[in-house]
């Protein structure tokens, strides 16, 4: 097999005909079992290396979605022969070659990578490498999964089905998963500040994990670093820094989406941001009695919402399992305000005013 590399130079997307010529010799056939194939890359080495290899051992063989201060691919270790998701710091964040540690994209990217490297859950993608090039590249690299994000998800199933959204239980099951690994982060005193459905993984037996930590910041810093507007807590948007409670919200938000099929406060593209924000701030969004279990997580008072990842982990366990209606649990919020309380003392849930009401142990 030879390849016209001029031809190939001339594509507007090189990455797209790479998988044809590359990857199959070595994902498919491995390299070291098949002497031909290592014989013909040793031969056009040179000329791969040119175009597609990375920091002399990742081997691109795809595009990822980009953030706003990052592209992505995917890539191949040839070393370990392990399949990455490989983030590059966007070249406009750099300034004459060289890293500029006030550009608060840089600033961001660093941070990410300390968090990633840090959080470690099965509900969390997983930290590979980063490091910097020889030419000054920052990056970072996670395992790719085999998923894809609830976005990517959801946008299929609007094209190429009759619906546009998850069944209850699966919305109950994936934000379970999220919540899990919100408890591992706020336990270790972090903040995710951007859960969305870009930004979680779900493989094909419905398992997520959580990705993105560009936003992550310990608790009680007071670095404001917004995430996505329209999964953003009326709290944040008001100038309060952010806590657990805010991730929360968040994944009240991406509950809802799932849900419904669209996100609980939108506006026309001529209102935004502004419009937005009001609405985030005023407006209630109509949830179907069935799924009166997302009021919690969209409470507006941070006081009224569940308080943690822990809390949202034991409500979601709770109603995964639960023996009764959900329209029956959750018409308990209309129960005057004692009476609730008593309700979650007796069945070993935390939210409300940040309060435990956790039965003591004996």
């Amino acid at each position: 097999m030879e390849i016209d590399w001029e031809k190939l130079d001339k594509l507007s997307d090189k990455l797209e005909i790479k998988v044809e010529y590359f990857v199959e010799q070595i994902e498919n056939f491995g390299l070291m079992e098949v002497p031909e194939k290592i014989e013909w890359l040793q031969k056009h080495f040179p000329e791969i290396q040119k175009r597609f290899m990375f920091a002399n051992k990742y081997f691109l063989i795809g595009r990822l979605p980009e953030g706003f201060y990052k592209k992505g691919y995917a890539a191949i270790d040839l070393f370990t022969r392990e399949k990455v998701a490989l983030l590059l710091l966007k070249p406009e964040t750099m300034l004459g070659g060289h890293i500029h540690s006030e550009l608060p994209a840089t600033n961001i990217f660093f941070n990410e990578n300390r968090a990633s490297y840090n959080l470690k859950h099965p509900n969390i993608i997983e930290f590979y490498d980063s490091n910097i090039t020889e030419d000054n590249q920052l990056y970072i690299a996670f395992k790719l999964e085999d998923a894809i994000t609830i976005e990517d998800s959801l946008r299929f199933i609007r094209e190429n089905t009759d619906g546009d959204r998850y069944s209850e239980s699966l919305v109950i099951k994936l934000m379970l998963y999220v919540s899990k690994a919100l408890e591992y982060m706020h336990n270790k005193g972090y903040i995710h500040g951007d859960v969305k459905a870009s930004n979680v993984l779900v493989n094909r037996e419905n398992y997520a994990k959580l990705a993105d930590f560009g936003t992550v910041r310990k608790i009680g810093d007071p670095t404001r670093i917004l995430g996505s507007l329209s999964y953003t807590a009326p709290e944040v948007l008001r100038g309060e820094p952010p806590t657990p409670v805010s991730d929360v919200f968040s994944l009240g938000v991406l509950g809802y989406y799932m849900k419904y099929g669209e996100l609980p406060f939108k506006v026309a593209e001529q209102d935004w941001p502004d419009g937005l924000v009001e609405k985030i701030l005023t407006f209630e969004p109509e949830i179907h009695p069935n799924h009166k279990f997302l009021k919690v997580f969209l409470e507006k008072n941070p006081k009224k919402r569940l308080k943690n990842g822990a809390a949202c982990r034991r409500v979601l366990n709770w109603l995964q399992s639960a023996p009764v209606d959900h329209r029956i649990l959750f018409d308990l919020f209309r129960m005057p305000y004692r009476l609730l309380e008593r309700f979650i003392y007796y069945n070993n849930f935390e939210f409300i005013g940040g309060r435990s009401y956790e039965k003591e142990s004996g």
